[in-house]
């Protein structure tokens, strides 16, 4: 759901210039400039947004799978060093 509002945003913003251009004969008109870019801007921070909250997501899933790569290499380290010692006696 998430990806499909993004791509719409992205498709969006591609798209609008195309829809922009009858306004350029109005060039000196910068407040009208003005208020045309101001949709721009909002569409960035809400890209950045969700840009950051994926970076800040996929640290958070690395760090947990570190985590466990961590656990499982000493489980095995401790499973190879006690089967080591364990020799079988002899009858």
């Amino acid at each position: 759901m998430l990806f499909l509002v993004i791509l719409a945003l992205l498709g969006f913003m591609v798209i609008s210039p195309f829809f922009l251009a009858p306004l350029s004969d109005q060039a000196s008109d910068w407040s009208k400039l003005s208020d045309i870019c101001r949709p721009y801007g909002a569409a960035s921070a809400v890209l950045a947004a969700f840009a950051l909250t994926g970076v800040a997501l996929s640290l958070i899933l690395q760090a947990r799978e570190t985590k466990a790569n961590g656990v499982r290499s000493r489980l095995l380290t401790d499973r190879i060093l006690i089967g080591r010692h364990r020799r079988p006696r002899a009858i």
